[in-house]
């Protein structure tokens, strides 16, 4: 949904365009924190390499889930 709506943005950005691409760079930034300290965290307590993995991509998946069903609601 949004790299099909970036590549199809023209400038100037609308406020909408504007507005989902601010988004989408603080949600990032976000997950990665929360990544990083889900596998800070295990990686300290010796958690599995599984464990590390699936808490690691969390953050990651929980938000492309929600972004895609907000985004599919949308009228574009």
């Amino acid at each position: 949904h949004r790299l099909n709506r970036m590549a199809k943005a023209k400038l100037p950005l609308s406020a909408r365009d504007s507005n989902e691409f601010m988004r989408m760079g603080s949600e990032k930034v976000a997950a990665m924190t929360e990544a990083m300290i889900a596998l800070s965290t295990g990686v300290m307590t010796a958690q599995p390499v599984p464990v590390l993995v699936r808490k690691s991509l969390k953050p990651f998946h929980g938000r492309a889930t929600a972004n895609a069903k907000r985004l599919g609601r949308i009228k574009h």
